[in-house]
């Protein structure tokens, strides 16, 4: 099975490989963009390339983001839940004694 996998691995490379080479002329050609915010605007040229790469990442990290949000969500949770059962119990072991009197004269 490994070596089915390495194999199936090595081919899937092999055709990304390939179909970049064939397409080299087009991944290198520069593209025209313009930025029109509010306050300003920018334009320029941009290689096809670096585009993907870039919409590549940015798709990555929202992609983490969405993931992670319910696992921190968890974890504060958790550490809230963790702070309010810490203060319950100090206070609740402080109700049980009597306030005037000793450890020992309230333990009898």
């Amino acid at each position: 099975m490994r070596l089915f996998k390495l194999i199936t691995g090595c081919l899937v490379l092999l055709i990304i490989a390939l179909f970049i080479y064939q397409n080299l002329a087009a991944f290198t050609a520069l593209q025209e963009f313009k930025l029109n915010f509010y306050f300003e605007s920018s334009s320029g040229k941009i290689a096809l390339y670096a585009l993907l790469l870039l919409s590549a990442a940015v798709g990555f990290l929202v992609g983490i983001l969405v993931v992670l949000k319910p696992y921190l969500g968890a974890r504060q949770a958790l550490s809230r839940e963790t702070k309010a059962k810490g203060a319950s119990s100090k206070v609740e072991g402080k109700s049980g004694q009597n306030a005037g009197a000793p450890a020992s004269a309230a333990a009898k």
